[in-house]
């Protein structure tokens, strides 16, 4: 098993629409290759951990990195791993208004809430840095 995290930069804001629609195809995409994760966008900036087999994740990445949506795609974590530190795929998002993502599959108010020790303990690094993208991500 695999699990790769990077960064990258949306070359225009998204919508929520296109929030929600890049949620709810990467969720069924995901699911039919086994892949787990989480997906945070505040303002312009991606982050995202995935895991999987390492085929699976080596291709979704290189399509992740052709993705002409975003760009400056940077790897912070490439690596193997014994085990998921995310039990299903979902997507963090900040500053929606207007839309009712509590009845979304998928979406994790994850970059709403405060710091408040999600990750304590033994946590990955890939959650370790997720909460740090959150802890500290533009508020305007």
């Amino acid at each position: 098993m695999k699990s790769i995290t990077y960064i990258s930069s949306a070359v225009r804001l998204f919508t929520g629409f296109e929030l929600l629609e890049l949620l709810d195809k990467s969720r069924v995409a995901n699911l039919k290759h086994g892949v787990t994760g989480m997906l945070v966008y505040n303002a312009g900036s991606f982050m995202q951990a995935i895991e999987g087999a390492d085929d699976d994740i080596d291709r979704l990445y290189a399509n992740i990195c052709r993705d002409k949506s975003h760009h400056r795609v940077t790897t912070l974590i490439d690596q193997k791993t014994e085990e998921r530190m995310f039990t299903d795929w979902s997507m963090g998002f900040h500053d929606m208004t207007n839309t009712d993502l509590s009845r979304m599959p998928g979406y994790t108010d994850f970059l709403l809430r405060a710091e408040n020790g999600d990750f304590k303990g033994s946590a990955s690094f890939a959650k370790q840095l997720l909460a740090m993208f959150r802890d500290n991500m533009r508020r305007d």
